[in-house]
């Protein structure tokens, strides 16, 4: 008997994959801004972590107003073509090749991004004397933990409880036997940020390979207050010294998205993490398509620079408008945040009359960046 369900469940498992991967999920947004301005954003997959993390950045300026529907998979560029005067940005799981034929300036973006740290070089960034400060100010220390009460104290306390206090419905909380199956049979480690005797944030590392990984962190309760405190970030630097001091340079430390400005990535870049390009490939992936110049449309790239993925490894996409730079000094402090190594070229889209930023970087002999009229693309 339980084999035939066994059966059954195999079955029916292999029957909605092929459903899926012949019927795609349309989500069709409005977004309204404060001032009249309108922002129609077409979301076309079935993955509504993903959905949800761009309506959050977009959100913040926008009031969103939902419409579904669900078409075939096969129709998706006549569905494009359809309604084109009336989409200001495509986002589609599919990685079909038709797609950029049809829409050659999108953007494949790998759906995660495994970063790397270079354990050496973090601990000596500016970013690590201020995490200093804080360990006095608060008489931080770390423990490690092993057991199943350490486990269940870091799951259900620390990881569970923050990721749905933060991401309430749509949160994707990751199975206790997930960690209970590593916990047990890797080699795995749980530290502990302690304060007053008390431990108020945790993160789970598993080895892979010859590599550790921080495989996810929590804070007690999801407290805001312990968050704010710099529970994070001190926690961090303790992991980071623990690995040094046993001979380890390299931390694998976990999946970004593949926007620069997302809180996580940038707080990981700002600690010296790159990214991990050997895993890259074999990701899966969407396309990031724009498909106007209307203001909105250019506000959002602005505000979201990109990891791509092309023929010639990973780049980074940044969307400018000369007018928002008044000097070299602040052009620079964000081509500095934004930009970082092992990619093969940054691609600056921009907006309107570029020359005086080419020369700032002419100025600087910086070889591998590119100009391109962003306009001029999508002819």
């Amino acid at each position: 008997m339980k084999n035939s369900i066994a059966v059954i469940l195999r079955k029916l498992r292999k029957f909605i994959k092929l459903l899926r991967s012949n019927l795609m999920l349309v989500r069709h947004y409005r977004l309204a801004g404060k001032s009249d301005e309108q922002f129609s954003f077409i979301y076309i997959g079935w993955d509504k972590k993903l959905c949800y993390y761009w309506l959050k950045r977009f959100s913040e300026n926008y009031i969103i107003k939902p419409k579904k529907r669900i078409i075939a998979s096969s129709s998706i560029l006549n569905y494009l073509d359809r309604n084109k005067d009336n989409i200001d940005l495509v986002i589609t799981e599919t990685t079909n090749k038709a797609i950029s034929d049809k829409y050659p300036f999108g953007f494949m973006l790998p759906r995660w991004m495994e970063m790397e740290l270079d354990i050496e070089s973090s601990l000596k960034t500016t970013a690590i004397k201020k995490i200093i400060r804080i360990i006095r100010k608060y008489s931080l220390e770390y423990e490690i933990r092993d057991g199943i009460e350490a486990l269940d104290l870091f799951y259900h306390r620390m990881y569970k409880s923050q990721i749905i206090k933060r991401h309430g419905e749509s949160a994707f909380v990751a199975d206790y036997n997930y960690f209970l199956n590593k916990f047990t049979s890797q080699e795995c480690k749980l530290f502990f940020l302690i304060l007053k005797n008390e431990p108020v944030a945790g993160t789970f590392i598993e080895k892979t390979g010859g590599s550790y990984r921080l495989t996810a962190s929590g804070i007690k309760d999801g407290s805001s207050k312990i968050f704010k405190m710099g529970a994070t970030i001190a926690l961090r630097y303790f992991i980071l010294h623990y690995f040094y001091e046993k001979g380890i340079n390299k931390l694998m430390v976990g999946s970004s998205m593949p926007v620069i400005t997302d809180g996580v990535t940038e707080h990981r870049m700002h600690l010296g993490a790159k990214p991990y390009l050997k895993d890259l490939e074999g990701r899966s992936k969407y396309y990031f398509i724009p498909m106007n110049t209307k203001s909105s449309t250019l506000n959002i790239l602005k505000s979201n620079p990109l990891f791509y993925l092309s023929d010639n490894g990973l780049n980074i996409a940044l969307f400018i408008s000369a007018e928002d730079f008044d000097s070299k000094d602040g052009f620079f402090k964000f081509y500095n945040r934004v930009s970082t190594s092992k990619i093969q070229m940054i691609k600056v889209f921009y907006f309107d009359n570029c020359e005086k930023i080419i020369q700032w970087i002419n100025e600087e002999n910086i070889t591998n960046t590119e100009f391109i009229s962003y306009e001029s693309q999508l002819k």
